[in-house]
């Protein structure tokens, strides 16, 4: 089994149980049922801001990578899933 069905896999046996994206206290909603993963963003944030740009450069980058990046609130759960 790759890597991704697993992730799949791991993803679909942890909604059977009620953890979704939407459930974990790291999930952001953004619009409609989609968000981002608060520790994602974060970790981004951190890599993407260089701090030699203006801030609204910075913010741009990051506001693009979380539109890259939502999860729909309905999906199984990552390994990382924390209870609100």
């Amino acid at each position: 089994m790759g890597i991704a069905s697993e992730l799949r896999e791991r993803s679909r046996i942890a909604s059977l149980d009620g953890r979704t994206c939407g459930t974990c206290a790291s999930y952001a909603e953004v619009c409609c049922d989609y968000g981002v993963c608060e520790r994602d963003l974060r970790l981004a944030s951190r890599a993407l801001v260089t701090g030699s740009d203006p801030r609204w450069v910075d913010a741009m980058r990051v506001v693009g990578w979380a539109s890259d990046n939502l999860v729909d609130a309905q999906d199984g759960t990552c390994g990382r899933w924390e209870e609100i």
